[in-house]
């Protein structure tokens, strides 16, 4: 059969839902800019859609993206197809075999696994510094169990919280939940259930001391960076807590005790993170501030601010980073390895402070992801065993 739908949606409504005649299906269109529906007709396993109204322009960066998704209520089947801002109103056959949602898939999303795996090197590294290279490797893996458990269901409840935000930016409203792919309620069910069975699982197959850290870094991730988002750019100070706490964690799940040595680490991430996120912020500022959302390229467009944080926290990288040979936890090698490797970091920071375009930006943020990882290898390599 056939159903006139005149609605009309908009980059604030990112999803509509629209019934099809026989009730058993729902039309979910999300896009940019507006476009108006005014034909479904339902031709299983296919489905056509005329396209009355797109915009007349369109940027390249917004191009129109319409994902209609077919969910059989009893057998949960999805299809998506995708219409260019190009097309006129010329009836489109859009056809695909009705398959399944791969809601597994959705629910993994959730928790952001390009994410962890990050998480899981920087407390893997914390573990390796703090056994002196006598490793537990029965209790580094249940460190690493229930580290990525708590840390992928504390990221699938900011999703939870985040659902409008993340709708109304280009680079997040495909996730499952803008997407209507899964409701609030599956993210809020699996992430709790993550957290906790995360925390549980270190503080009963590992140590007390890692269970206390899991949950103060969840907590300070949930209940104040995740809404301070929403009111002042200092969030991205407050994210960096929790965000430099995996080696620590990693320590405390080896040694069970803190020291100097966790505080250095959690030092060198909290430097490291602040250019890397400014770098991030600059990048989508537009879509940030679409979103609502309080970061210092957004808060003062001309970048000078951000040129200046980027720079102080480089450089306050440097002297930090080197600190591991200084007290005894790493090697000569490692000392001029990460002097290196900070100095080229601070130039990438000092050319974005100096050019403030988005090409500086994007040079900065992959610096970035470079330098991490491989300042916390030649550490682990020339780590001076007790």
């Amino acid at each position: 059969g056939q159903a006139d739908l005149h609605a009309v949606g908009t980059v604030s409504q990112i999803h509509k839902m629209f019934k099809l005649p026989d009730g058993s299906l729902r039309l979910i269109v999300q896009g940019l800019g507006r476009v108006t529906l005014t034909e479904v007709v339902d031709a299983k396993p296919y489905l056509r859609v005329r396209v009355a109204k797109v915009p007349e322009v369109a940027r390249d960066e917004d191009r129109l993206e319409i994902d209609a998704q077919l969910r059989n209520i009893k057998g949960n089947f999805t299809q998506v197809v995708s219409l260019s801002p190009l097309l006129s109103d010329d009836l489109q056959t859009l056809a695909a075999n009705i398959t399944d949602p791969g809601r597994l898939a959705d629910f993994i999303a959730l928790t952001k696994p390009r994410l962890i795996p990050m998480v899981l090197v920087a407390a893997a590294a914390g573990f390796y510094l703090a056994s002196s290279g006598k490793i537990a490797y029965a209790t580094l893996l249940n460190s690493l169990i229930g580290i990525g458990l708590a840390t992928g269901g504390t990221l699938a409840l900011n999703q939870a919280a985040e659902q409008e935000v993340d709708a109304l930016m280009r680079r997040t409203r495909t996730r499952p939940l803008p997407g209507g792919r899964l409701q609030r309620w599956d993210a809020i069910i699996f992430g709790t259930i993550l957290t906790v069975g995360g925390i549980a699982y270190l503080y009963l197959a590992v140590n007390t001391l890692s269970g206390h850290l899991i949950t103060l870094t969840g907590g300070l991730y949930l209940f104040l960076y995740t809404p301070l988002k929403r009111f002042t750019s200092l969030n991205s100070i407050v994210g960096a807590i929790p965000g430099a706490m995996p080696p620590v964690l990693g320590w405390a799940a080896a040694a069970g005790t803190l020291a100097i040595e966790p505080a250095i680490l959690f030092a060198i991430l909290f430097f490291w993170q602040i250019p890397h996120a400014l770098a991030i912020a600059w990048l989508y500022r537009d879509e940030f501030a679409r979103a609502g959302i309080r970061l210092l390229p957004v808060e003062e467009p001309d970048g000078k601010s951000t040129g200046r944080q980027v720079i102080n926290h480089c450089v306050a990288l440097l002297p930090v980073s080197l600190m591991p040979t200084l007290v005894g936890l790493a090697g000569p090698v490692y000392f001029f390895t990460a002097l290196a490797l900070g100095l080229a970091y601070l130039y990438f920071g000092v050319r974005l402070s100096m050019e403030r375009n988005t090409a500086a930006a994007r040079r900065l943020f992959y610096a970035s992801l470079g330098y991490l990882p491989l300042v916390l290898l030649v550490m682990v390599l020339d780590q001076i065993k007790g």
